[in-house]
């Protein structure tokens, strides 16, 4: 009878993330078109790189600061409820960029926008580690992992053929439609059969206590690190690129990225659950820092624009995978999403700071130099702490 409820149970779990893993498809194409295809919408009503960079800015730290909120959320109501709501408002929020015809207007918008991208996330990596088989995290966790990637690769692409073919109002009816199946396909998964803690426990008070864990610090210290590489090749390596080679479209740099990130992924959900996720984690950071370092010698050598984004793309798709796998295998129950919040706010808060950190250095010391310090300093971080895991692991 036990065997019977548990196939059942495990029927009903395979059931959601077929649901989930679309929907998840369809928002994901909404987060990455926010931050690609938005900054062109601001420019037609008139305002300048610089207002861009402002409203990008609003929408990345409003939504770490509603994770606050949002990510105790899921532990405390359920992953199903911040799901809806993520959903619901990436749904809403391109019927208001439809209304919109003044510049500043886009403010509060971005700002609703920020509750979407708060909400849904780590609800969704939660979730999705609670329907998953214990053994197969990694593996489940990786195929998520896909699914954002190929959004990355398909969806910006779409909406650019769109709006070039007809205008961003088409793209906006468009992305409505998209965002109501998606909140179709959430209504229709089941929370997963897991305690859900209740009592006084306040949000703030989750996310300090996550962040008191000292066996989640090494994890967060490496998700930053990731996330400063890329903060500093996603702003600056396009400008870098043409100023300094002959290569037409700089921006298939991140088609490369892309798919090396799929091929990492496809490999590294199995490792993680062969290995462990310490073993895979640091050295795909190495990588990820190489990848940036070398960037030095593109003035001279343009193929090391191809070199650089596989082993960007590949250190980044495989050490997030396995931070995140390494991250709900070692936090509690009642504070996982809590957890995957606050990872969330890291890769939005450290690629803040490392596209900052670049663009200013690159006054006083040129892109260049820039990168390739910005990359030896991810390496040797994550070299330090490799060989700690070695020696903890008797390698």
């Amino acid at each position: 009878m036990n065997s019977n409820l548990k196939v059942a149970k495990e029927h009903n779990n395979l059931k959601g993330l077929f649901f989930l893993f679309p929907a998840a498809f369809f928002v994901f194409v909404s987060i990455y078109t926010s931050i690609i295809v938005l900054p062109h919408y601001v420019l037609e009503l008139g305002g300048t790189e610089f207002h861009s960079g402002l409203f990008n800015m609003l929408y990345f730290f409003s939504a770490v600061l509603f994770r606050i909120y949002f990510g105790p959320l899921a532990d405390q109501r359920g992953r199903k409820l911040p799901l809806l709501i993520g959903v619901f408002v990436y749904a809403t929020t391109p019927l208001l960029f439809f209304l919109v015809q003044d510049l500043w207007y886009l403010a509060p918008v971005y700002l609703y926008q920020a509750i979407g991208l708060a909400s849904f996330l780590s609800s969704a990596s939660s979730f999705i580690a609670d329907l998953a088989p214990l053994n197969r995290r990694g593996t489940f966790l990786g195929a998520y992992r896909i699914v954002t990637i190929l959004a990355l690769l398909s969806g910006p692409s779409f909406a650019f053929l769109l709006i070039n073919t007809y205008d961003f109002k088409t793209w906006f009816i468009f992305q409505f439609f998209m965002g109501l199946l998606s909140f179709m396909l959430i209504a229709m998964v089941k929370n997963p059969e897991i305690p859900v803690p209740g009592g006084s426990f306040g949000s703030l008070e989750r996310v300090v206590s996550v962040l008191r864990d000292h066996k989640l610090q090494p994890i967060f210290l490496g998700i930053a690190l990731i996330a400063v590489s890329y903060g500093a090749l996603s702003t600056f390596v396009s400008i870098y690129t043409e100023q300094f080679t002959q290569i037409s479209n700089p921006g298939i740099y991140f088609t490369y990225y892309g798919l090396a990130g799929i091929f990492a992924t496809l490999s590294t959900g199995y490792i993680v659950d062969r290995f462990g996720a310490p073993l895979v984690a640091w050295p795909a950071v190495m990588i990820m820092g190489l990848g940036v370092a070398i960037l030095f010698f593109l003035p001279s050598l343009p193929l090391i624009f191809y070199l650089s984004s596989f082993l960007a793309g590949a250190g980044m798709a495989g050490g997030l995978l396995a931070f995140i796998t390494w991250l709900v295998n070692s936090s509690e129950l009642e504070v996982r999403a809590t957890a995957l919040s606050v990872q969330e706010s890291t890769i939005d808060s450290f690629m803040a700071l490392g596209s900052f950190a670049v663009g200013v250095s690159s006054v006083l010391i040129g892109l260049p130099v820039s990168f390739a310090i910005i990359g030896l300093l991810v390496f040797a971080l994550a070299s330090k702490k490799i060989k700690r895991v070695k020696k903890n692991c008797h390698l």
